[in-house]
């Protein structure tokens, strides 16, 4: 249920940060995505907490309204988005300035985490080049 990737290339993340929470074992993400996160990590040289990468259908359906997000993975579908926990107003700036500096176009803010997503010009499903907020 996985792709095959050599995870000694992003040495500040593990294929286990990005399994689906209900423990189901899905983890397809995306190899663009890893990439760009792993630059962004090393940019803002702080630790990027992935609190939801992959979800299934079932997961996902538990924790989002969304149903064609960013985070779903099946055996059809990769992840293109993760969330990464926020810990001070400062740590969200530095992250979100990583995260754009690298090419990330598919972002989301909240008081606890930032989404993290890459959308069509990237090979991923959702819109190019917005921001939201969360409730």
């Amino acid at each position: 249920m996985s792709i095959v990737i050599d995870w000694s290339i992003y040495p500040n993340f593990k294929q286990s940060e990005f399994t689906c929470k209900c423990g189901c074992g899905m983890n397809r993400i995306n190899k663009k995505l890893l990439g760009m996160l792993q630059k962004a990590r090393t940019r803002a040289n702080i630790p990027f907490t992935i609190t939801s990468g992959c979800r299934c259908y079932t997961h996902n359906s538990k924790v989002s309204t969304s149903h064609s997000g960013d985070h779903i993975s099946d055996l059809t579908n990769i992840c293109f988005g993760v969330d990464i926990s926020i810990t001070s107003p400062r740590n969200r700036f530095i992250i979100f300035s990583a995260l754009r500096r690298e090419g990330f176009n598919r972002i989301g803010l909240s008081e606890k985490f930032i989404h993290a997503g890459i959308g069509k010009k990237f090979g991923g499903r959702g819109d190019d080049d917005v921001i939201w907020l969360y409730d």
